[in-house]
């Protein structure tokens, strides 16, 4: 996994050809005590300009079954919606 900041992000996503061009994925992973337990889902039009949210998925620990469906479900969707990258980020406590 390569870490990236996002304005070098924008910047290489729009020097691309707009045939190599693809949806990316967004995660918002909860780190508060509102959306500890849940994964937010966004997906981008395929020319990455605007990312519109897709689903809201629940996470469990200590479930290995879960996890596996869940791993499943990212699977079929990046299957579906042509994903080529998928950008991971931690929702910060709206508290402060």
């Amino acid at each position: 996994m390569k870490y990236v900041k996002p304005l070098s992000l924008y910047q290489d996503v729009k020097k691309l050809h707009p045939s190599k061009l693809a949806r990316l994925l967004g995660l918002s992973v909860g780190a508060d005590y509102l959306w500890a337990n849940s994964i937010s889902v966004v997906v981008s039009d395929a020319k990455n300009e605007v990312a519109s949210p897709y689903c809201v998925m629940e996470r469990r620990k200590g479930a290995q079954v879960y996890t596996y469906m869940m791993a499943s479900s990212f699977r079929d969707m990046i299957k579906k919606l042509s994903v080529s990258g998928i950008i991971v980020g931690l929702r910060k406590d709206p508290r402060g």
